[in-house]
């Protein structure tokens, strides 16, 4: 067998793997170099982190070490986790922004598969909905310091609405992200974002992001404020 194409997707997306020209990183560690060329082109595919994208480079080394092979890996070249308030890079699902104009930017989804959403069970071959809910508002916190200058006023945003369409199922492998501000107002800070997951040339999910933003110290107030009547409420009840 000679692969043109290798596609290689994390372990927890067993479901989607054919054991030829799709496996998993598992099986890729016992994989043969008899099956590649010297122009084979390695392409990484969602669930696989890049401490894996790493160690994957180390191997196709050691299986030929004269082959030069092309490595395509959007899904592991993730976008900073603090802009998506995160700590941990497993749990950032976007990979680097683009824009493209003004109000428009893309990205591809980047998720690992040691991620907290898919911690306790994968349902079947394809990538859970709520990971994509979940990669649409990192979408939107991202792109939203390329419009709103957040540090020097110290801003936090809070979601207002949010409505999704799943139109298709996604597959591990690669998906682009397109995120447009179909409105936007800087000086009340409030905006509304349409994020779309593109795969094999189709939308498989719409989302409508409708955000306000507010100085970090006002939301504290609010949110202390809310606390405050939500356990008199406690009280009431006892």
């Amino acid at each position: 067998m000679n692969i043109e194409k290798l596609y290689i997707i994390g372990s927890k997306f067993r479901d989607f793997s054919n054991g030829k020209n799709v496996i998993t990183y598992e099986d890729f560690l016992n994989f043969s170099s008899k099956n590649l060329n010297s122009h084979s082109t390695i392409i990484i595919g969602q669930g696989v982190s890049f401490e894996k994208v790493k160690n994957i480079k180390r191997c196709l080394s050691n299986l030929n070490p004269k082959h030069s092979f092309l490595i395509l890996e959007n899904s592991s070249l993730k976008v900073e986790k603090n802009r998506v308030h995160k700590k941990f890079d497993r749990n950032v699902f976007i990979s680097n922004l683009i824009r493209v104009n003004k109000n428009s930017f893309t990205a591809h989804l980047a998720v690992d598969d040691g991620c907290d959403e898919m911690s306790d069970h994968q349902s079947g071959a394809h990538v859970q909905g709520m990971l994509l809910v979940e990669a649409a508002r990192q979408m939107c916190m991202a792109c939203t310091d390329f419009i709103v200058d957040k540090a020097t006023e110290r801003m936090g945003f809070v979601l207002k609405n949010q409505r999704v369409t799943f139109k298709n199922f996604v597959f591990p492998v690669d998906v682009s992200i397109f995120l447009e501000f179909n409105a936007i107002d800087i000086t009340a800070k409030t905006g509304i974002a349409s994020i779309n997951f593109v795969q094999f040339d189709r939308v498989c999910c719409e989302v409508t992001w409708e955000w306000k933003g507010a100085k970090q110290d006002v939301l504290r107030t609010m949110e202390q404020y809310n606390v405050k009547k939500a356990i008199s409420q406690l009280t009431k009840i006892n």
